[in-house]
């Protein structure tokens, strides 16, 4: 096949490879992202106060992981 929109079933084996490994990579850094999230939401106002950050900015620092 030679269709631009099915490139990954023209060439078995390598491309899945790819589409595999991505996603991977995508889900390593979705649950480290989450486990970030989790860990500053546990802390306390006071907590988060002495490492300077806001619980309104917990998203936002997880996100940026």
């Amino acid at each position: 096949m030679t269709d631009t929109n099915m490139g990954t079933l023209s060439q078995p084996g390598r491309s899945e490879v790819s589409i595999f490994q991505r996603f991977a990579a995508w889900n390593k850094q979705r649950k480290l992202r989450v486990k970030t999230f989790n860990d500053l939401h546990q802390l306390s106002d006071r907590e988060l106060n002495d490492i300077g950050l806001h619980r309104s900015e917990i998203g936002r620092i997880a996100r940026e992981i």
